[in-house]
């Protein structure tokens, strides 16, 4: 008899109970929901709804927030038109999402008195309840899924899988203002409609179809590849093709209306490019220092790295990875979209050159993925619970294990013991199920970098002169713009994934009063497109010779081959007198040097 309340349904309540509690107990504690990342989704709706600038055209409110509030170390959520005009970096899909939320906090605000400033506790308040919502709707989806292909045993245990034992419990809780969890929900939407629709052919099913879909493209625009799962969705071999092309068809009317349907949505993110640029398409993610390089993935990298490896961080997920096999045997109707969807969100999401996504907790896109992969996990959890006793009984135990690693790493995470961005193999295993860490474990770190824009080489005495270069050392006097410019390939100087820049300068200016008599640059090349550029400001005192010091981290390389060039910036085009002028390249001492 079937009982009323199943393990599925306990579950799912375990889970959401899990992250009502959780998120609102890191909320209690936190004063920046919307700050970071976060910040550049949300910008829209405070610009266009309480400073009533919808296109962006002057964000100097924003300066002086971040001035004050210190949101975000640089302003990198504001990007450029082809004229210099400034414009949203991000697309406008989160802000879509967040809208809701957005005018109920500020409904909120207007009646309990909170300055209506789109930033007041209000606003936050909405947002993480709207975040919560949003989790609590990629929960309920997929459950739903893992229903329509297991028992309710399977499927309980699976989601229990996902919520405590992957990086999903972190993201998708504390972290769930950002796109990753809206991603995830609108995945178990298009992974649902998708079902029903190839079920009862109906209308209403091929618009959330194309709503999880274009959502989806409009908050990350390589999230438009998840439509290759409904395309080929019951595909397994040339004649279910043919079927499948059939069936799309027959339904060509639907298709026409749903393809309308996507273009409507749509129309708010075309017509602001459009106004701002003049170009119904505009890459707005303007940033030669990262980029995607298909020729050069970092599969292994996001793999077993102790950065930020998936499988180091996140090893319950072999347990998906050993079920594709089962899910060929078992239902070939899912397996090519499914395994196609993978492989190639995948490849795309480690041919990132940034492959690590900043400081979040094991491979942070790969979370979008999982509604799919939840699947060849339930094949593989239904076939081990099949087997004897003692195996079914291992592997649950193994399942409760790894949650619990994934859980604690989690805890490191947040108390420090784990860095978020600079983890190293050595100092993984040093802090491995560790509560507490020694202070001189740091040295086993990746390097420190300090996003507020703080160059000094606070370290130096864990460096080494690698290679010196002497620009010039006799009297010159500058007229030109840029009369110095030094490049050397990265590669020829280091074998390591950073170098410290070291610029010594010594002139005079007698007519360059208070002003900057110059600027010393520094900035990368990646095949000809410059990144990270860096200037530092000169001032001479008097008609004296000063000896001007500058330092410089090298910025995250895109490859090594990558070109450094330093040079100087005459701005102003002053009569300065400069007599010495050297570059000299540190490279970070070995471990065994620096404890």
């Amino acid at each position: 008899m079937k009982t009323s309340i199943s393990f599925l349904k306990v579950s799912l309540v375990l889970s959401i109970l899990f992250v009502v509690l959780f998120r609102s107990f890191v909320f209690q504690k936190n004063g920046q929901e919307l700050s970071w990342d976060v910040l550049g989704y949300y910008l829209p709706l405070p610009s266009t709804f309480i400073h009533e600038d919808p296109l962006f055209n002057d964000f100097t409110w924003l300066k002086e927030l971040n001035s004050d509030q210190d949101y975000a170390g640089t302003l990198f959520m504001v990007t450029q038109t082809p004229n210099g005009e400034p414009m949203y970096f991000f697309l406008l899909g989160m802000s879509f999402l967040y809208l809701p939320f957005f005018l109920f906090g500020h409904g909120i605000a207007y009646v309990q008195g909170y300055p209506m400033d789109g930033f007041s506790l209000p606003y936050e308040w909405t947002m993480v309840a709207g975040a919560i919502t949003v989790t609590i709707i990629g929960l309920y989806f997929f459950s739903k899924i893992l229903k329509t292909f297991f028992s309710d045993g399977i499927s309980a245990i699976v989601l229990l899988g996902i919520v405590f034992g992957t990086n999903w419990s972190h993201h998708c809780t504390i972290k769930n203002l950002e796109t990753v969890n809206y991603l995830f929900t609108l995945a178990t939407i298009t992974f649902w409609f998708t079902i029903q629709w190839h079920r009862t052919k109906k209308l209403k099913h091929l618009l959330g179809i194309v709503f999880g879909v274009v959502m989806a493209g409009l908050i990350k625009p390589s999230e438009v590849l998840i439509l290759i799962f409904p395309v080929l969705y019951s595909v397994y071999n040339w004649r279910s093709a043919q079927k499948k092309f059939q069936l799309l068809f027959d339904h060509r009317i639907q298709i026409l209306i749903g393809v309308l349907f996507g273009l409507t949505l749509c129309i708010p993110q075309l017509t602001y490019w459009h106004l701002k640029t003049g170009s119904l398409i505009f890459d707005s993610y303007q940033n030669n220092g990262v980029g995607l390089d298909f020729f050069s993935p970092h599969t292994m990298e996001a793999l077993f790295s102790f950065r930020k490896g998936w499988l180091v961080y996140t090893p319950v997920m072999v347990f998906s990875l050993y079920g594709f096999p089962l899910m060929y045997n078992r239902n070939k109707q899912v397996f090519t979209a499914i395994l196609v969807y993978f492989l190639v969100s995948f490849y795309i999401i480690t041919s990132w050159t940034e492959w690590w996504y900043g400081a979040g907790f094991s491979n942070r896109p790969v979370i979008a993925l999982y509604p799919f992969l939840a699947i060849p996990f339930g094949y593989l959890v239904e076939f081990a619970m099949k087997q004897k006793k003692v195996l079914s009984a291992a592997l649950l135990i193994l399942l409760t294990a790894l949650s619990g690693l994934n859980l604690f790493q989690q805890w490191q995470q947040r108390s420090g013991l784990i860095h978020p961005t600079r983890m190293t193999k050595e100092y993984y295993w040093k802090v491995f199920l560790k509560t507490e860490k020694k202070k001189e474990w740091n040295e086993l770190l990746l390097v420190h970098r300090d996003y507020g824009g703080n160059e000094n080489f606070w370290d130096k005495e864990n460096y080494k002169i690698v290679y010196e270069e002497l620009i010039f050392d006799n009297d010159t006097i500058l007229f030109n713009e840029f009369p110095v410019n030094s490049k050397i390939q990265f590669s020829s100087l280091t074998s390591e994934d950073h170098l410290w820049i070291e610029i010594r300068l010594r002139g005079k200016c007698a007519t360059c009063e208070s002003s900057p008599a110059l600027y010393i640059t520094n900035k990368m090349y990646f095949r000809e497109k410059g990144y990270g550029w860096k200037g530092f400001p000169v001032k001479f005192s008097d008609s004296t010779f000063t000896t001007i010091v500058a330092s410089r981290l090298t910025p995250n390389l895109r490859t090594r081959e990558d070109v450094i060039s330093t040079g100087i910036w005459n701005r102003f085009k002053n009569r300065i007198n400069i007599n010495h002028m050297s570059i000299i390249y540190y490279e970070r001492k070995p471990i065994s040097e620096r404890l």
